[in-house]
């Protein structure tokens, strides 16, 4: 079943700052490594230019997900874990999706309670902080505020959009060589 996603990212943030405040509130630190995140599309582009998108994310799991944004401006997603990478990749060319782009990013990750904290660090931009309140009762803005970031700028967008913002763009970023012999 989809699942609606409200994730609250918030912009520029020091991870260090951020791990010191973590603490203090009682949140756990749960990962902290870096990840492969591979997008796939039609040879054409015809995802990316609807915005929508499929992609495989390594870190302690494979987790494989496809989204797209509503017009609220929130994601639509189904998420799938997976234990084979090769079945999966190879899963994904026979219904036409080649891998377009491939990024190692850290990602630090805590927990309080329902509401989970990612912090991305991707190479090219600052970091950012994910906040996903899962189905916890609270104010997303009460968070960011507990958390010292109310001055930030916090947004709801995917990973490329981060990107645009700060003039790059993700997939140019991140394009594999040659995806017909990916």
């Amino acid at each position: 079943m989809p699942t609606i996603e409200t994730e609250s990212k918030v912009l520029d943030v020091n991870p260090q700052s951020i791990a010191g405040t973590m603490k203090k509130i009682g949140a756990k630190q749960v990962y902290d490594d870096f990840r492969t995140i591979t997008y796939f599309d039609h040879a054409d582009g015809s995802l990316k230019s609807i915005g929508e998108g499929v992609k495989l994310t390594e870190e302690d799991k494979l987790k494989l997900e496809y989204t797209r944004k509503s017009p609220s401006g929130q994601s639509d997603s189904v998420k799938l874990f997976v234990s084979r990478k090769v079945e999966a990749v190879e899963f994904l060319r026979r219904v036409g999706l080649l891998p377009i782009t491939q990024v190692r990013a850290r990602r630090i990750s805590y927990e309080l309670g329902t509401i989970d904290f990612d912090i991305d660090c991707f190479p090219g931009i600052p970091p950012f902080i994910e906040v996903d309140a899962g189905d916890a009762t609270v104010d997303l803005s009460e968070i960011i505020k507990e958390l010292g970031l109310e001055e930030k700028e916090a947004i709801i967008a995917t990973t490329p959009e981060i990107f645009a913002r700060y003039g790059k763009d993700y997939f140019a970023e991140f394009a594999l060589e040659d995806v017909r012999n990916t």
